[in-house]
């Protein structure tokens, strides 16, 4: 998604991955999360698509290392928890 689209300081011959689908028009945002429309993630009609999500901090603990994130989405714990659980 949004992290795989940023460039990579320390390899620059990576290539980017674009996200998909069209980014909205500035004049007519959507309601909700602006990514809803091209998020694999967003759950539709709510709460992606009606409500704004909140920036809030994410941390994924580890055996090795504990960091923190933030994220401005209603489901990003719920990806953390599960990319974790999949790791073990």
């Amino acid at each position: 998604g949004l992290l795989g689209s940023l460039p990579k300081m320390n390899d620059p011959d990576s290539e980017l991955r674009p996200i998909g689908g069209q980014p909205p028009s500035l004049i007519n945002l959507p309601t909700g999360c602006a990514f809803h429309p091209r998020c694999p993630v967003a759950q539709i009609p709510s709460p992606c698509s009606e409500i704004v999500p909140v920036s809030q901090k994410l941390t994924a603990k580890t055996e090795a290392l504990e960091s923190e994130h933030r994220a401005a989405c209603h489901f990003a714990q719920d990806l953390v928890d599960h990319a974790r659980a999949a790791a073990l």
